[in-house]
């Protein structure tokens, strides 16, 4: 056999099981148990909750806020990320819904892919919600740099951790352990109706 020939076929042989371990992972994250319906509602109400501008700083220190809507009539709630002096377009959203009994969220990152992830955990005592990886957009290969799993903490009503895991050839390659404080809360009624109103002041030397 020709040796070209037959190395081609064994490299496509390894893209298609590539393709193959990837799609198994996405159904087994599927199978696995999701917080229970119940839960799944306590868990969006905190995220509903947290509507209105937070600050804190980013993994490498700079000044960052998060912006959380409430929009499409209170079915989803969604997150913009924006580090102060980065343009733009160097901006990230997240949007969290419910989906039957799960609660899911899609990430749009500054990595070009839109990892989608479902809640596996919600403990009301500990006050946090673990999102996994279910499967994503624009990753063709699990190899490439993703972000793999998140978590929120819900300090208090007006402070949060947010846990974040990027994944790359197939292990963790960074977690960004992050803390914010709420400086403007926005109060969403059950008829959709919103008011701004400060949060927490902020200390000498904070970002306003």
């Amino acid at each position: 056999m020709n040796p070209s020939i037959n190395g081609n076929r064994m490299r496509q042989s390894g893209v298609v099981a590539s393709i193959a371990a990837v799609f198994v992972c996405a159904q087994a994250a599927l199978m696995a148990d999701p917080v229970g319906i119940g839960d799944m509602k306590e868990a969006y109400a905190r995220i509903v909750d947290m509507a209105g501008r937070w600050e804190g700083l980013s993994y490498d220190g700079k000044p960052a806020q998060l912006e959380y809507s409430v929009v499409s009539g209170g079915s989803a709630v969604l997150e913009r990320w924006h580090v102060l002096g980065s343009p733009a377009d160097r901006d990230m959203i997240t949007l969290y819904y419910p989906d039957g009994d799960s609660l899911l969220l899609t990430h749009f990152c500054i990595a070009k892919n839109q990892p989608r992830m479902r809640a596996v955990r919600y403990d009301s005592a500990a006050r946090e919600v673990q999102f996994n990886i279910v499967d994503a957009t624009n990753l063709p290969d699990a190899n490439i740099g993703h972000m793999d799993s998140g978590l929120i903490r819900f300090d208090d009503r007006d402070h949060i951790t947010t846990i974040w895991t990027f994944y790359e050839n197939g292990r963790p390659e960074f977690t960004e352990n992050l803390h914010f404080t709420r400086r403007t809360a926005v109060e969403v009624s059950s008829g959709g109706s919103r008011c701004s109103h400060a949060a927490a002041p902020a200390m000498k030397g904070e970002i306003r």
